[in-house]
């Protein structure tokens, strides 16, 4: 079980997926319990489809970021 490892308050749903989470919720909420002792809330992300591409611009960032910092050492 991921319980063991994993214990969220909350899971944001992103992506394409985000917009049509008021009709998989009652499914996602049913099929939680299997996976983890306490059922946390759901919710759509507010960024929708941009979630994706914005989280993949920030992890290129943070990683040249990095690179950047570690050629100044």
């Amino acid at each position: 079980m991921l319980s063991g490892l994993l214990d969220p308050e909350l899971v944001v749903i992103d992506g394409g997926v985000s917009e049509v989470v008021d009709l998989i919720h009652d499914d996602v909420v049913r099929e939680l319990p299997r996976w983890l002792k306490r059922v946390p809330r759901i919710e759509a992300s507010r960024l929708g489809d941009a979630g994706v591409v914005t989280g993949a611009v920030r992890r290129a960032l943070d990683q040249a970021h990095e690179e950047s910092r570690a050629t100044l050492v």
